[in-house]
């Protein structure tokens, strides 16, 4: 090792020195947008045309875009004075390149000493036999094609003054096709001078084709009337029935072939006759009723009341549990109508009181039948004869509860809408409170049933929350600007759970507890010595120095010498963002407009994962750049270096203890972000009117590029620790409108 890179000099293949991200990723990709709108009409008659394109080139060097075509029409009709209908239809064409194998996963952690090619450029072994530049490059692709059509058909009839009844029908169809051909791909060891190899890269060790076909078909239909009618002329009413139905169909089909001859014909026919499948995938329907009603009424402007029901009904639960009824009314009071108010004309414009009352029914969870015992193809083993064969068959796998029923919301709110200044300075503040009942989480079972954890409606949740939004917009000459800034918070804590737990991912879900709060060991340090080892409880008998030192919470007769999962975690606090906050800063002078979103998190705790800090995980993985150096105990360090390590000594034996879930890795997660950037110039009204154009603009939008945040190097805020990862981006446009 101390002789490395006098070797890596001599012989590059077996002594490599490789960049695997500049190898995986380029700096930057090329993205295009076009869209282009025709728009005509009469008085009885308008019609909107628009063709978009959109380009996008992946940050791979090879084998990932995205291409889309979209055609949008819409019509409005006046067919007689007391009938308009409208015809929109939408059709959309997309066409994706994804790597067979994509690095994402891994690329940000495979060490250099790997190499993924040879000098000469033949693909190298990578780490025995595993490549992801060669399985990027050569390894195949998948290619996929959709294909989309919604419309929205809708008749309005007026039969006399105030009454409307309307009709919408909307369906959405969508195809799509899915070609993922895996290339083998031949490797060659350091020192081999052979042209043809018979060692294949893990990822792609043989040449097989996978191809599906789904389609899914989704339809709504609406009826609903509307009645508005004002009495006197202070008094105003409206009224509104209606009726919905959605209807969601999903069928899927999928062909396979291995062992390939060759990789030149990605089709079916050209593969072998044995390993071929052929079934059917992803056959699931759904459907949803809904009656719903509201009346308002509002005096003068001044006084407001609404009413709202809802009679919701889902094919996800069972026909005795399957409707729930929902309520909501409001209440607004304009008080600087009132006389007393109008001494502060001059600077209170507007102000409003709401209250609000509502529910809201929540029946999307994972699976189509959760309350249906379904059986899953599944192979078992037995006898023929005396021969052992694998027999096909059904089974169920997953558990079930019957009476499953809706998720139901419960919003109380209390709001101010305040205008001041002759409108150039606006309030908004809302205060508010929720609960949810009847929650649908997954429940742990006992795994000896060897059955997934089903879904019930086992727990309550409140939150308490609140928002504010303030803007302020003015005109000096010239120069009209606005600004806007937005900030909200809420606590979400659980209630009833049924005197259960549900602890997932360091995560836990318990009565009185904010949700999803963090939960695991308290740090105490770090070992120095054997004889602090000695001396206190740890996770096990491995833990040495150098390791992490955690608290002895329960130091009871259960656990006194050990720290004990059970026994000794505790909540670490919120995971959930808190303070998050927004705004915008517009400027225009002259042609001239210039155009800032930011956004934000004020508060959260944030967790320094595995994929980020520890080193050589899975017993190969690179050392993160966070922890190298004196950052980490070392045995080669002084004893005052160690005494000031932040992080444990580097080692695989002690992952299960120094890794595990625990307030040492917890840091400031909050950010602030410059989301959008704009700068943009329209060229004058006069020059534009000799070439017969209406209005030419010019701009550049920057986006993601600028952002603040105690996240490690190379890690985003907003982003996962495997995925691939946000760009940033520098968009020119031009917009002509003739």
């Amino acid at each position: 090792m101390d002789n490395y890179w006098n070797l890596n000099r001599e012989d590059p293949d077996k002594y490599p020195n490789t960049d695997w991200l500049s190898l995986l990723l380029k700096d930057y990709a090329v993205r295009q947008s076009h869209n282009v709108s025709f728009r005509s009409g009469s008085a009885k008659r308008s019609t909107s045309l628009n063709f978009g394109y959109d380009d996008v080139d992946g940050l791979f060097p090879k084998n990932l875009s995205w291409k889309r075509y979209t055609l949008r029409l819409n019509n409005d009709f006046e067919l007689f004075k007391w009938m308009k209908a409208s015809a929109d239809i939408s059709l959309r064409k997309t066409d994706k390149v994804n790597p067979h194998t994509s690095p994402s996963a891994q690329m940000r952690y495979i060490p250099a000493i790997y190499a993924a090619t040879l000098s000469d450029g033949r693909y190298a072994e990578g780490k025995e036999g595993s490549n992801k530049y060669a399985a990027l490059m050569d390894g195949g692709t998948i290619d996929v094609h959709g294909y989309k059509m919604t419309g929205k058909f809708q008749l309005d009839l007026t039969p006399f003054k105030g009454f409307s009844v309307t009709g919408v029908f909307a369906p959405n169809f969508s195809y799509t096709k899915e070609k993922d051909f895996q290339k083998q791909v031949p490797y060659f060891r350091a020192g081999d001078s052979s042209t043809v190899s018979t060692k294949y890269i893990t990822e792609a060790t043989t040449t097989e084709l996978k191809e599906t076909r789904s389609d899914t078909f989704s339809h709504t239909t609406q009826f609903y009337a509307n009645y508005q009618k004002t009495f006197g002329e202070d008094h105003n009413f409206s009224a509104m029935i209606g009726y919905e139905n959605y209807k969601y169909e999903q069928e899927g089909l999928l062909a396979s072939k291995s062992k390939f001859p060759h990789s030149l014909i990605p089709y079916l026919s050209a593969g072998g006759t044995s390993d071929v499948v052929a079934k059917s995938e992803n056959v699931f329907e759904l459907a949803r009723r809904s009656y719903f009603g509201r009346v308002m009424y509002n005096y003068r402007n001044k006084y407001y009341i609404q009413g709202n029901i809802r009679r919701d009904g889902s094919s996800r639960f069972a026909p005795d549990s399957r409707w729930g009824t929902f309520l909501s009314a409001s209440a607004g009071w304009v008080f600087t109508s009132e006389n007393f108010m109008s001494g502060t004309k001059d600077w209170f414009d507007f102000g409003k009181l709401r209250v609000s009352y509502g529910e809201l029914g929540n029946e999307r969870i994972n699976g189509y039948y959760p309350y249906q015992t379904t059986l899953t193809p599944a192979y078992s083993v037995g006898y023929i004869g005396n021969t052992v064969t694998s027999l096909p068959g059904y089974s169920q796998t997953a558990a079930v509860v019957r009476d499953l029923t809706w998720e139901t919301t419960t919003t109380y709110d209390v709001g101010v809408d305040l205008t001041f200044l002759k409108n150039r300075l606006s309030l908004t503040a809302d205060y508010y409170y929720k609960r949810t009942d009847d929650m649908l989480l997954t429940v742990p079972i006992a795994p000896i049933i060897g059955l997934s954890d089903p879904y019930d409606n086992v727990g309550t949740m409140n939150t308490r929350g609140w928002e504010i939004t303030l803007g302020w917009r003015d005109r000096i000459g010239d120069l009209t600007y606005s600004v806007s800034f937005n900030l909200s918070d809420d606590v979400s804590k659980m209630g009833y759970i049924g005197n259960k737990e549900i602890i997932s991912g360091g995560k836990i879900i318990r009565e009185g507890v904010e949700y999803q709060s963090w939960y695991g060991y308290v740090s105490d340090g770090i070992y120095q010595t054997e004889a602090e080892v000695n001396d206190s409880p740890r996770t096990n008998s491995a833990v040495t120095v150098g390791d992490i030192r955690y608290k002895n919470i329960a130091d009871g007769a259960d656990s006194p010498n050990v720290i004990n999962a059970a026994y000794d975690r505790v909540v670490l606090g919120s995971s959930l963002p808190h303070f998050n906050y927004g705004g915008n800063i517009s400027l225009a002078w002259k042609g001239l407009d210039f155009s800032m979103d930011f956004q934000g998190v004020g508060k959260r705790n944030s967790y320094l994962s595995e994929s980020m800090v520890q080193p050589l995980r899975a017993q190969w993985y690179n050392v993160p750049t966070l922890i190298a150096g004196a950052n980490s105990w070392s045995r080669k360090n002084t004893i005052e270096e160690n005494r000031h390590a932040r992080y444990p000594r580097y080692s695989y034996q002690s992952e299960g203890n120094n890794y595990a879930i625990s307030d040492f890795w917890m840091f400031d997660g909050s950010y602030f972000r410059v989301k959008n950037l704009t700068l943009g110039y329209s060229l004058p009204e006069r020059w534009m009117n000799k070439v017969w154009v209406r209005n030419l603009r010019f701009s550049v939008t920057l986006t993601d590029f600028f952002t603040c945040s105690d996240f490690p190097k190379g890690w985003d805020p907003e982003g996962g620790v495997s995925a691939y990862p946000i760009t940033k981006s520098v968009l020119f446009s031009a917009q002509i409108t003739f």
